[in-house]
This record gives structure tokens, sequence and C-alpha cells, in this order.
């Protein structure tokens, strides 16, 4: 053949690449920041069940945790199913389901019918979690992984801090616009993709787990799974004690991040400052994440994964350390602002170290079971926070707080170097299981 063998395709189909990632990981992406964007009901669902529904707060609170409960049972669903289907049908249907159930809130005649309503809403919003942070993961190279999981936060963080403006708009107009217009984004977003990622326009994902494992992964990790369904998968990945450490530590750290979004506005209160002094809180956060995301992708992709995620634990921890003394809207400013800096390796470097742990054909489990650190820390951090300012007041609350980071930051130091000396060995798996898949489609 004239030139010699032909090229193996390279990831995502293209070779075109901005910040050495390929143009596939841009359409997920943008379809990313354009959801976020558009993600208008659920920070304003509390208040419009009780100006909107006429529910008294308690209840609205048991209401909305509906919409919390399907998103923990998405999130044990979904990626099990995207690894037997295919990430883009699990996509699909999760974007669609949204769109039709969104339609459906504002008309729910009656309370049950809405608590059904929103549980069913909260399952197909998360469906589609893990297997996105899956399809990037099949598409995006081993060693650049950790900047895409960095950016696809940054985009999320992007489209948070805009869609609140959007959809006060919206509620001038009527609160029922708001549920029509996100109905309308994630209808758009799913035609949308379902265009842009079909496999013959952005070619094979290079990084995808392979038809028939080769010699090297049989019997490991890789070459267990095929054939498994959803209980095979998860047994084999809570058998995995790396990804088992990684998560239970992720998740009590973001049980303790989540007081600041729940527990906080009480504590505020309860010292004699406004809940507008909390509203500036969360535009400091937003405007922080928004500005300095990319700025610290530079930093620590020059650390071991592990290292900069304890660091940012420890520095979320001493923020929280902060609010202890903190009685005035200047010290909480700066608590909030140590907080964000921890925020801004901590979140994206985890999602990054599950995806390089998770063997190809168990990434949408591998996924699922991460995504529950943040659907299970909103099922436990409101009630226990809660119970504790209750008891204890302010001061002790986040007391514990900045105790329980401290303990989960040693425990990632600790475990750091096993952690760090699997991720390097299973990526280096992966990577001859994909030049042998290669050479064998391509022959010399």
């Amino acid at each position: 053949m004239r030139g010699g063998a032909p090229r193996p395709p390279v990831a995502g189909g293209t070779a075109r690449s901005l910040f050495g990632l390929p143009a596939v990981f841009w359409v997920i992406w943008s379809a990313i920041l354009v959801l976020w964007t558009g993600r208008f009901v659920v920070p304003f669902l509390s208040t419009y069940l009780v100006t909107g529904r006429a529910l008294e707060i308690e209840t609205a609170s048991l209401v909305v945790s509906a919409y919390g409960a399907g998103g923990v049972v998405a999130s044990l669903l979904g990626g099990p199913l995207s690894d037997r289907v295919g990430r883009l049908p699990v996509i699909l249907v999760s974007f669609v389901g949204s769109a039709v159930l969104l339609l459906a809130v504002p008309l729910a005649p009656g309370l049950p019918s809405l608590v059904v309503v929103l549980l069913a809403y909260g399952m197909a919003g998360h469906l589609g979690g893990p297997a996105l942070g899956a399809l990037i993961a099949d598409h995006v190279a081993p060693e650049r992984r950790q900047r895409a999981y960095v950016l696809q936060v940054w985009a999320i963080n992007l489209g948070f801090a805009i869609g609140p403006i959007v959809a006060i708009r919206l509620e001038r107009v009527s609160f029922t616009l708001i549920f029509v217009v996100e109905a309308a984004v994630c209808a758009v977003v799913a035609a949308s993709l379902a265009v842009a990622l079909r496999e013959r326009r952005i070619g094979p994902a290079r990084w995808a787990a392979p038809a028939v494992p080769s010699p090297q992964v049989a019997g490991s990790a890789e070459g267990l799974v095929t054939g498994t369904r959803a209980r095979g998968h998860y047994r084999q990945a809570l058998r995995d004690r790396h990804l088992v450490t990684l998560v239970t530590l992720m998740l009590a750290y973001t049980v303790v991040y989540t007081q600041w979004t729940s527990t906080m506005p009480l504590a505020m209160t309860g010292q004699g400052l406004s809940l507008g002094t909390y509203a500036m809180l969360l535009t400091v956060n937003g405007v922080l994440l928004c500005l300095l995301q990319l700025p610290a992708m530079a930093v620590v992709e020059r650390l071991p994964s592990s290292v900069a995620v304890g660091s940012g634990i420890a520095l979320t921890g001493a923020g929280f350390a902060l609010l202890t003394v903190a009685h005035s809207a200047a010290a909480h400013v700066a608590a909030i602002v140590i907080i964000t800096l921890g925020e801004l390796v901590t979140f994206p470097l985890a999602a990054a170290m599950v995806a390089s742990l998770a063997p190809p054909r168990l990434r949408g489990t591998y996924q699922g079971l991460s995504g529950l650190t943040w659907s299970g820390s909103h099922a436990i951090g409101p009630a226990l926070g809660g119970w504790i300012l209750a008891r204890g007041g302010a001061a002790t609350l986040w007391a514990v707080a900045a105790a329980v980071l401290a303990a989960v930051a040693v425990a990632m130091f600790v475990t750091s170097r096993g952690r760090e000396v699997e991720i390097a060995a299973r990526l280096g798996r992966e990577r001859v299981s994909v030049e042998e898949t290669t050479v064998r489609a391509h022959p010399a």
C-alpha cells in the first residue's frame, strides 16, 4: 500500500484538538455548558413549591427530597446501564425523559402526583451523568483526562453561574416558563448529541473497551467483566479497594462541603446576618470558580492527583475552621474564598482518578458509584448538619466539619502512594490493550 500502513484513527475520530483534547470532547463540553446554563428548576424548586404551589416549608423540603432520592437511584442504575447498552442511548433517554417530566411538574394536580413526577425527574436528570463521565474517558487519552475533567467542572460552574440570572428573568414572566425553557434546552441538547455523536461522524472511541480483551488483561479486572450484568458490575467494582477508599473519602468530604449550601444560611441568620449576605457568598463562590478553574488546572497537572486532592480537602477544612470564629460578613467571605480554593481541585481530580481506576468495561459503573458521593451527601448532609447545629450551635458545627476534613485529608495522603501506583499500572495496561487492538485493526 502506497505510503506504508494506514494511520490508526486518533482518539475522538479527528486530529483537531484544543488544549490537547479531541473535538468530540468539546462537543460533550459544550453540551454540559448549555445544560447547566439551562438548569433553572432545581435552584428554584423550593421557592416554586412554597410560592407557586402553596406548600408549607417543611412539606416543600420533603417533596424536594423526592428529587434527590431519584438521583441516588439513577446513580446506581445509569452507570451499569451505559456499560451494557452504550453511552449515547442512556444519555438520550436521560435528556429526553427530563424534558418530558419537566413539562409534567407544573401539570401535576396534587401532592402525591407531584412527588412521583419529581422522583421520576430526579432519576431521569441524573441517569446520564455516569454515561457522560465515562464517554469522556472513552475518547480522551489517559494523560489528558485530568485536564478534561477539570474543564468539565469548569463548564458546570460557568453554566451554574449564568443560569440563575436567566431564570430570574423568566420567573418574572411566569414560573411555568422556567420549566418550559429548561425542557426545551434538554430536548435541543439531546437532538444535537444524537447527530454529533454518531459513530460514523466521530469515529470509534479509541479508549473504550476492546471487543476482545488482550492476553495481557485477560484474567485482570478488564477481562473478568465480559458478559456480566449490573450486579456483577457492582460486585467487581466494590472489590476494588482503591475505588472504595476513594469514594468513601469523597463522600465524607462532600457531606461536609454541602453544609455551606444547606446549614450555613441558618447559622448566619442565627448570628444576625442577612440572607442577602449569604447570597453574596454564593456569588463570590461562583465567580472565583469561573475565574480560577483554568489557571488552577496548570498548577495541579504538575502534582500527583492524590496529593492535589488531599491538599484541596485540607484547604477546605481550613475554611470551615475559620467559620468557627467568623461573626461578620467579611469573615464569612474570607472563609468561602478558602473553601472555594479547595473545591477547585478536589472535585475534578477525584473524578479523573475514578476514570483512571476504572477498567474500560466498567467505566459507567465506576462513574455511577462516584456520583453517589454527591447524591448521597445531599441525602445525609443537611439532616446531619441541622442536627448538630440545633444541639451544639454554629461553632460546634464548623469545628466538627473542620475536624472531619482534617481526618479525610490525612487518610487521602496516607493512601495516596498505593492509589497512584495502581492508577499508573492500570493506565499502562489500558494503553497496551488499545495499541494491540489498533495493530489488529490496521496490520502493517
